[in-house]
């Protein structure tokens, strides 16, 4: 059975060393705090968000990154911080969360592919940690590597709408494909030839 941290699952080989979120190099540049600006009656002023203590709840912090048509750096930004944490699921509907307030908001199709990208990644690093096969038992999350891969390909169609060059995206197709190609190895009925397949769309 493969090991759990933080209650994900490593999508690799079923080992997964536990690694402190304050020493991700990749978070490196998510601060401990973020001020968000907000129309007050006596001029502009500031919210203070301490982004190492943040409530698992976040419909009142959305409604006010909506309220205040907040910029796609505030979103990303807590969004990662959410993931810095190992609460991935949070940071993704987060982005969703986002990503519909933009289409009320009717921003521009920049932003929104920002949004797009950052959710695809996340997305890729869920399927990454978590299992392969559906548990035996209903209290348990149903969601697999393939529920996480297909959200994934379904964000990666929708950002190449708006922009099929967009750098980071070429990335995205690649470690796509290899999460297909790994996923499908060993998988009856799946042979070298889907593998290959996924591999030849990594390259």
């Amino acid at each position: 059975m493969a090991a759990k941290v933080n209650g994900y699952t490593n999508g690799v080989n079923g080992t997964h060393h536990h690694t402190d979120p304050h020493r991700f190099t990749r978070f490196a540049d998510v601060p401990a705090v973020i001020d968000i600006p907000v129309s007050g009656g006596d001029g502009d002023e500031v919210v203070n968000l301490d982004l190492s203590d943040l409530l698992d709840e976040t419909d009142e912090l959305c409604s006010l990154l909506e309220n205040e048509a907040a910029a796609k750096t505030y979103w990303i930004t807590i969004a990662l911080a959410y993931a810095k944490q190992h609460k991935v699921d949070i940071a993704i509907d987060m982005i969703k969360q986002g990503l519909a307030a933009y289409e009320r908001l009717r921003s521009k199709s920049e932003d929104k592919l920002s949004m797009l990208t950052c959710l695809v990644w996340l997305q890729l690093w869920r399927s990454r940690h978590t299992r392969r096969t559906r548990p035996e038992s209903d209290s348990e999350d149903p969601r697999t590597k393939e529920t996480f891969l297909t959200e994934a390909t379904q964000t990666l169609n929708e950002a190449s709408k708006i922009s099929p060059s967009h750098p980071p995206l070429y990335l995205a197709r690649g470690v796509l494909s290899l999460l297909r190609a790994a996923l499908v190895t060993g998988q009856p009925g799946r042979g070298q030839g889907d593998r290959a397949s996924h591999l030849g769309a990594a390259a």
